[in-house]
């Protein structure tokens, strides 16, 4: 049977949780599970957004950040062996044609997108980019209401099939001048 939590209960977990205590602390104090704990801390705002960011900071050690390091130098390495072979061209291809190369300015991340309505299209454009090998795409299918073309045509409850590879190293790379395939401008 489930514990009903009361309003003295809650106040008692805001109390500690801006005392300093951590969930798994508060939790074993009062007797509560720790996924109760965290649900209501997040449900009831609990934390002060000074101690929400010092608690996030606690949490992204040093080491995370070094993996996190790794793992990009890892991808770059294999963007440097990279081979002009089939499935780098039909990247390159799509990016000519319907693809593109999402890179905003003064932001960290960038991607290459593919938005279409043929699914074997889709299909061939994620294969490709999971053969590359350097960081997993992902396949979304988005169902739009309605999209209106700028010639006036009107479509209604169009499904697109959206293939992205999130990576600023491939990006960069497909946008470099000094690369002799990288002719795509995003």
């Amino acid at each position: 049977m489930d514990k009903i939590i009361s309003s003295t209960e809650i106040s008692n977990i805001k109390f500690l949780r801006q005392y300093g205590k951590t969930a798994k602390e508060v939790s074993q104090l009062l007797g509560i599970s720790l996924n109760t704990v965290n649900y209501l801390t997040a449900a009831h705002n609990l934390l002060s957004p000074e101690l929400r960011m010092k608690i996030w900071r606690t949490k992204s050690p040093v080491k995370a950040q070094l993996k996190m390091k790794e793992r990009r130098l890892k991808i770059r390495q294999k963007i440097r062996d990279l081979k002009f072979d089939r499935n780098l061209g039909y990247i390159v291809g799509c990016c000519f044609g319907d693809a593109r190369v999402n890179k905003p300015k003064n932001h960290p991340s960038a991607s290459v997108k593919l938005l279409t309505r043929n699914l074997s299209f889709a299909k061939y454009f994620f294969q490709s980019c999971e053969k590359l090998g350097l960081v997993t795409p992902r396949f979304t299918e988005q169902i739009y209401d309605i999209k209106i073309l700028p010639n006036g045509a009107c479509y209604k409850n169009i499904l697109f099939y959206d293939i992205s590879l999130n990576s600023i190293d491939f990006a960069n790379f497909l946008k470099l001048p000094r690369n002799p395939w990288a002719l795509v401008r995003g």
